[in-house]
């Protein structure tokens, strides 16, 4: 089955390019033809990329690794945000940090402040604290809850980015790059695509585009958790690192160690001329103790 129809991607206007004034040409082999001075790009090559990302994100999935959503613009800040959580991924749909990605060390700091103090107030800490320092701490949550709600379970830098408009995220995209990190995106006609691993061409502008685009690929890492959990559960002990089973059969041809034997003793026979100690020599007298016997 088909992961997306020519008749979605039209209703939901994938189609639709920037002015053709303000295209990339490097864009050209993906826009079909120009209309009323807007660049209409062309679905078919659509179709084959929107095949080739949601294979790409699903065999992601199934080998255990972490997807990033990328889009901070108001068309795709909800279906970023909605998308993201069903399929139990990380998201980013505002303000991209500087350093995100290169500077993890620093960021991973400030995702352990937004859990510390999430805890805090969820134990009643801010309630016995004084009003103005409580307010503080208050501020600095809603902050840091701004920026980071969507990351707060990230232990370790993801293994690769979903963008939605890589000219805006163009930061984000080069942090990527430079840690070479694979980077999946929605490819407007305004965009670079060199800079892109796997290649969307489509409208990033509008909502139901976006929405569009992002369901699918999170459909893929549903479907690609699901075959990472099948194969933890079938998962023989030799899989995950365990010394291998051995069969009672197998243990025939198997030299097995001897059970540790009792040392032993030496017990001389009845008719040994020397006792167990060994044999001591006669002492030879000398002259003066012989002198002295006969003294006596």
């Amino acid at each position: 089955m088909a992961v997306v129809t020519m008749k979605q991607l039209l209703e939901s206007g994938v189609h639709f390019g920037h002015q053709a004034r303000r295209w990339n040409p490097k864009m050209r082999r993906f826009i079909f033809m120009e209309r009323n001075g807007i660049h209409i790009i062309d679905l078919q090559q659509t179709l084959t990329r929107v095949e080739e990302a949601y294979a790409f994100m699903r065999d992601l999935a199934a080998d255990g690794g972490q997807v990033l959503f990328v889009g901070t613009k108001k068309q795709a800040q909800e279906s970023i945000t909605e998308e993201a959580r069903r399929s139990g991924m990380h998201y980013i749909n505002q303000r991209w940090l500087g350093g995100f990605l290169t500077n993890f060390v620093t960021i991973q700091k400030r995702i352990q402040r937004l859990n510390d103090l999430s805890e805090r107030k969820e134990r009643g800490d801010f309630a016995t604290l004084p009003k103005k320092d409580a307010q503080r701490l208050e501020d600095e949550l809603s902050h840091l809850d701004r920026y980071f709600a969507g990351v707060r379970e990230l232990k370790r830098p993801p293994n690769a980015l979903f963008v939605v408009d890589p000219h805006r995220e163009r930061i984000a995209v080069d942090e990527a790059r430079r840690l070479e990190i694979p980077v999946a995106a929605m490819v407007d006609t305004n965009c670079d695509p060199d800079l892109i691993d796997v290649i969307i061409p489509a409208n990033d502008d509008a909502i139901r585009a976006v929405k569009l685009i992002c369901q699918k690929m999170a459909d893929a890492i549903l479907e690609g958790r699901q075959q990472f959990d099948a194969s933890r559960k079938e998962a023989t002990p030799e899989d995950m690192g365990y010394a291998p089973s051995t069969t009672p059969a197998e243990y025939e041809g198997i030299g097995v160690p001897r059970a540790k034997r009792t040392p032993r003793v030496y017990e001389p026979e009845e008719d040994e001329e020397y006792p167990i100690g060994g044999y001591e020599e006669p002492v030879e007298e000398t002259d003066a103790s012989a002198v002295k016997k006969v003294e006596e």
